[in-house]
């Protein structure tokens, strides 16, 4: 039985338009699912038993690996050589794999040659010749040398190669959390959405067809709506365009294109229909997405298990206290707000239009928005017109896409209290273009960043996957009650 090393050879070169998603310089940077594409694969690579991993981010460790595979006898060795641009989409079946690569006696690709390159099993020699390649032809060449002869086992693992655009966003979109549904399947052309929830997939579905036509080009048209009485579902054209909080969580976007990327929002915001009901008719709108909505999602949270031990830490060392203190905090300060809110319209709001929830092409300036809380008829869509200010101020402002993908740390301060601190905090300059489009329109930036607090305090139902993002998402509140309580 052999001994198996697993390398991740991390020196395959990104190509331009996928560079141009996600800024990064190596595959295994890539956030996915709150984890690293390299971690998430060396997590595999140990699951199956193989603790000896390899990763070669460039041609120095190359060539120290290089000198201590000729150093050594490992003629009971076999490499598994994991070019990092592919991903096992049945990482179940790597595992099995790897375990299976013990008994291995002659190099075998894992699958077919993509663009010169392939994960394999080599043997010593092999490896060896694979290392003295330094250059991405020279290691293409020395695999298509390979493939000529080495045997090929089947795809097992549904290997995907991650530098074909298209596969790589589609392999990001489908890291996006299901809260509300059941499953996002990827056809030809086609994304399907479907859930038990068939109120929630009927008014996604009818929301395109039902708004103003001076609002579908910021939309994504639906189409094969069915209702099984068990289930409903609906299709959208699967688009090759990256969401807003993929590129803003791996730091693309720059003044420059942060800047389109707001005059697409706030000519969605323009496009919106729009009618007179008055100041008091707009505050009941307000106190119903903001106050009702608060109140229904803290007592539900508070019945899960989870509740109990964020309570406790927030209790015990929070900035404010336990939940149900946070909660009367934000829902005074919402409703002092809705006071000095000077709003007297109602408008056909997207209800939901979070940075994972926009769909937006840097280069060609192409918004898309995804998602929508959705309406069955034009009567449902009416809300408040802040609302959709709020949820974009959420992920600009308040750093709801850092903390959703786990990229941040609770921290206990020199006075024992509890603090979030985000690994990447929002630009200083995004934070300014925000607030100055806010302004253009008159509108008040202390009563959107209270109704986004109001916000962070409902998403916690829908977190308690993670209890530290439980935590998380309640730190932030506190600390947007700290800045709003500031100002009085």
């Amino acid at each position: 039985m052999l001994t198996v090393t697993a390398v991740y050879d991390d020196r395959v070169p990104i190509p331009p338009d996928v560079t141009e998603i996600i800024g990064v310089d190596h595959f295994s940077d890539v956030l996915r699912r709150r984890v690293h594409l390299g971690d998430m694969l060396r997590e595999t690579v140990e699951r199956a038993g193989v603790h000896d991993f390899i990763h070669l981010r460039d041609d120095n460790a190359a060539r120290k690996l290089h000198a201590l595979i000729s150093s050594n006898n490992v003629g009971g060795h076999a490499f598994v050589r994991l070019p990092s641009c592919f991903m096992p989409s049945r990482p179940d079946m790597l595992c099995e794999v790897l375990r299976k690569c013990r008994f291995a006696r002659e190099t075998t690709l894992l699958c077919a040659v993509a663009d010169s390159d392939a994960p394999a099993v080599l043997t010593a020699e092999d490896m060896l010749g694979l290392l003295e390649a330094r250059y991405p032809d020279e290691i293409g060449d020395f695999v298509l040398t390979l493939s000529r002869s080495a045997p090929m086992m089947k795809d097992y693992c549904h290997f995907l190669d991650l530098r074909d655009r298209r596969v790589f966003l589609e392999f990001m979109t489908l890291a996006t959390e299901a809260r509300h549904f059941n499953a996002l399947e990827a056809g030809e052309g086609l994304f399907t959405k479907r859930s038990r929830d068939r109120l929630k997939m009927e008014r996604e579905y009818r929301f395109f067809h039902v708004v103003p036509e001076t609002m579908k080009r910021f939309l994504v048209p639906t189409c094969a709506y069915y209702d099984t009485g068990d289930e409903a579902g609906y299709s959208v054209e699967r688009l090759a365009v990256p969401d807003v909080a993929i590129q803003w969580v791996h730091g693309v976007f720059d003044p420059q294109s942060f800047e389109r990327f707001l005059n697409c929002f706030f000519e969605f915001i323009d496009a919106r229909a729009e009618r007179q009901v008055g100041r008091e008719q707009a505050r009941r709108r307000a106190h119903e997405v903001a106050v009702a909505k608060l109140d229904s999602r803290v007592e539900q949270f508070l019945t899960m298990p989870q509740a109990d031990r964020v309570d406790a830490i927030l209790t015990s060392c929070g900035p404010h206290g336990g939940i149900r203190n946070m909660h009367e905090r934000v829902r005074s300060l919402v409703i002092d707000a809705i006071a000095t809110d000077d709003s007297s319209t109602e408008v056909v709001g997207h209800g939901d239009p979070c940075f994972s929830n926009i769909l937006f092409d840097r280069r060609l300036g192409l918004f898309r928005l995804i998602d929508p809380r959705g309406a069955r008829n034009i009567d449902e869509a009416w809300t408040h017109p802040l609302y959709d200010l709020a949820k974009l101020s959420h992920s600009v402002l308040g750093g709801y896409d850092f903390v959703n993908n786990g990229l941040f740390d609770c921290v206990i301060d020199a006075e024992l209290c509890a603090r979030v601190v985000l690994q990447r905090e929002p630009e200083t300059w995004s934070r300014q273009q925000f607030l100055e489009r806010l302004n253009e329109r008159n509108v008040n930036p202390a009563v959107v960043r209270a109704y986004e607090a109001s916000l962070f305090l409902s998403m916690l139902p829908f977190h308690v996957d993670s209890l530290q993002k439980l935590l998380g998402l309640s730190l932030v509140c506190c600390t947007i009650i700290d800045d709003l309580e500031s100002l009085k």
